[in-house]
């Protein structure tokens, strides 16, 4: 018996590297194909956009330019409006000492004196001898009795 030198794989590890050649094969992604297109389409295409855009570029060129005339229109009229402001305020000033003056005091009235005494009798005896009268109806006048 001669011995020939055999090459000896089992067969279940042939199958399995088989199987896993096989799943290699199907499994892996194949690369697309990358279509470049030509330059003529890339052209229309850039100016296709362009043309969709040109008008909102020139409608936002317009806005700009009122904008930047309204803000110093606006600016021209803040500084008019200041020498005025000034004005306000001081005559809002004066208003407000006047208001405050009455709202405190309020106009002495003959009435008004009545009311707070109680009585007639009251103010008469609250006024000192001599003491300028409020406009309006005399005191004696609210101190007689009624007929």
């Amino acid at each position: 018996m001669t011995l020939t030198t055999r090459w000896f794989v089992p067969r279940s590890l042939a199958g399995g590297l088989y199987l896993f050649i096989a799943l290699i094969l199907v499994l892996t992604p194949t690369a697309p194909a990358l279509a470049v297109p030509p330059a003529g389409d890339i052209e229309g295409q850039i100016d296709q956009a362009w043309n969709k855009l040109e008008p909102i570029i020139e409608q936002y060129n317009q806005v700009h330019t009122q904008l930047a005339a309204n803000q110093a229109k606006a600016a021209d009229l803040q500084r008019r409006l200041q020498p005025l402001q000034l004005e306000v305020d001081a005559a809002m000033s004066k208003v407000s000492h006047i208001a405050v003056r009455m709202y405190e005091g309020g106009p002495a009235t003959a009435l008004n004196a009545v009311l707070t005494t109680g009585s007639p009798a009251g103010v008469r005896t609250r006024c000192p001898p001599g003491a300028a009268t409020p406009p309006g109806p005399r005191l004696s006048a609210l101190t007689r009795p009624l007929r």
